[in-house]
C-alpha cells in the first residue's frame, strides 16, 4: 500500500495522521480571534470569515520576515486554507435576503468560495507556488501539515503558508450541539508558516522556530490548546484525544 492510500485508510479508521518531520520547521504561528476589530476588505462583506483569513495571513507573513521586495523566489512559496464550515455566514446572509424578498447581491457568491480570499492573498503577497483549499475534519492540522511537508520534500516549495479558519454559524452550532460541545466557542483563524529548514537558516529565521512535533504538542494535542478557537478551527485537537 502506498503512503497516500495508507493515509486515506487511516482517515477512514479515525486514526490521527501526523505530518512527517523531514527537514521543515515552523518559524511563525499567528492566531486571530473572531470578534477582534479588523479593517474591512473591499469585496468581502457581512461575514467575518474572509477578513479573519486575510489579516491572519498578512500578519503571519509579515512576522515571517518577507522582504520588502518580495520573496526570494515567489514560485517556491505555497499557500493552503483549511476550514470545516468555510464561509457559512455568507450563505446564511444570502438565504436571509432571499427569504426577505430582496435581490441577491452579485458579490455574495464569489466571497463564499474559499479560493477567492486565497486568490487575493496570492496576488498581493506574490505567492506563485502551490495553492489549495481543504474541507477539514477534526484532524485538519495534521492533514495540512502532511500536505505542506510533501510540497517541501517533493521540492515544489521552500515556504508554505497554512491557514485554518472557522466562525460561528448555524452549521457550526448544529455540529457543536450534535457533538455535545456547545460552550461559547467564538471562532477565529490560525496561520502558520512552514519552511524548509536550510531555507529558514539561510534567511536567519531558524532561531525560535518550532519543529512539527513541538507544534503538534503545543497546539494540536488537546482541547484546551486554543481556548479562543477550539477544535472547530480546522481542528486544534486530534480525533480521539482530549
Amino acid at each position: 500500500m502506498n503512503r497516500i492510500a495508507a493515509q486515506q485508510q487511516a482517515w477512514h479508521n479515525g486514526q490521527p495522521v501526523h505530518a512527517r518531520n523531514e527537514g521543515a520547521v515552523i518559524p511563525v504561528v499567528h492566531q486571530q480571534r473572531a470578534g477582534d476589530p479588523l479593517p474591512e476588505i473591499r469585496g468581502f462583506v457581512r461575514s467575518p470569515f474572509n477578513p479573519l483569513v486575510y489579516h491572519s495571513v498578512q500578519q503571519a507573513v509579515r512576522a515571517a520576515g518577507r522582504e520588502e521586495g518580495g520573496w526570494p523566489d515567489p514560485a517556491r512559496v505555497g499557500i493552503a486554507l483549511g476550514s470545516m464550515f468555510v464561509d457559512a455566514v455568507t450563505e446564511e446572509e444570502s438565504w436571509h435576503d432571499i427569504l426577505q424578498g430582496k435581490k441577491l447581491s452579485p458579490i455574495m457568491f464569489p466571497q463564499s468560495v474559499p479560493s477567492a480570499i486565497i486568490g487575493l492573498l496570492t496576488r498581493e503577497l506574490a505567492i506563485h507556488g502551490p495553492m489549495t483549499c481543504l474541507g477539514s475534519s477534526r484532524n485538519n492540522w495534521s492533514i495540512m501539515l502532511d500536505m505542506a511537508t510533501d510540497w517541501i520534500t517533493s521540492d515544489y516549495a521552500d515556504i508554505v503558508v497554512l491557514t485554518a479558519c472557522d466562525v460561528p454559524s448555524l452549521r457550526s452550532r448544529a455540529w457543536e450541539e450534535a457533538q455535545g460541545t456547545a460552550d461559547g466557542w467564538i471562532g477565529g483563524a490560525m496561520t502558520v508558516i512552514l519552511e524548509r529548514t536550510e531555507h529558514a537558516l539561510g534567511r536567519g529565521r531558524l532561531q525560535g522556530a518550532l519543529s512539527l512535533q513541538q507544534f503538534r504538542q503545543r497546539y494540536v494535542g488537546h482541547k484546551s490548546a486554543l481556548p479562543a478557537h477550539r477544535g472547530l478551527l480546522g481542528s486544534c485537537w486530534e480525533e480521539g484525544e482530549s
